[in-house]
């Protein structure tokens, strides 16, 4: 008796940090406010860890001149950053995803997947003539799934 419950109780301890680092995720969410332009994606939030392969999670609350605005997700490590946005749920890779005022959105990204640790978003206004005002929150993770992120 005393040998199965050590052995159980074994199982445990070896089996349990597995699990629970299984289901580690950086879902906390940042705030970010911002002026951004048409001419690039060069408004970044900062570096964030992603651990694991959920969406990316961005809701923008705020947009001065329009109701949608263009976001790249990004993977970064030590050589710099690659655009790994993904138009919605079709896989296939994407220069931005469009995301409107007020929705909560999943980006699809393959930057865990890939081998990367760190996210960021970059934002570009779809306003050709002025710069504007973006402002919302985003996590690296996600806890569920939202709208999808598409172009």
């Amino acid at each position: 008796m005393k040998k199965n419950l050590f052995m159980y109780l074994l199982i445990c301890a070896l089996i349990l940090p597995t699990a629970v680092n299984a289901f580690a995720a950086n879902t906390s969410d940042t705030l970010f406010y911002f002026v951004v332009n048409a001419t690039n994606f060069n408004v970044k939030t900062g570096a964030r860890e992603k651990q694991n392969s959920t969406a990316v999670y961005c809701k923008i609350t705020d947009l001065e001149n329009n109701n949608k605005v263009h976001v790249r997700a990004l993977a970064c490590n030590a050589d710099g950053e690659v655009n790994k946005t993904q138009n919605g749920l079709l896989g296939t890779s994407a220069p931005y995803v469009t995301l409107a005022l007020g929705k909560p959105y999943s980006i699809h990204t393959h930057i865990y997947e890939d081998g990367y640790r760190s996210a960021k978003l970059a934002f570009e206004s779809i306003n050709f003539i002025n710069s504007e005002r973006v402002e919302g929150v985003w996590s690296p993770d996600s806890t569920r799934p939202y709208t999808d992120a598409c172009q």
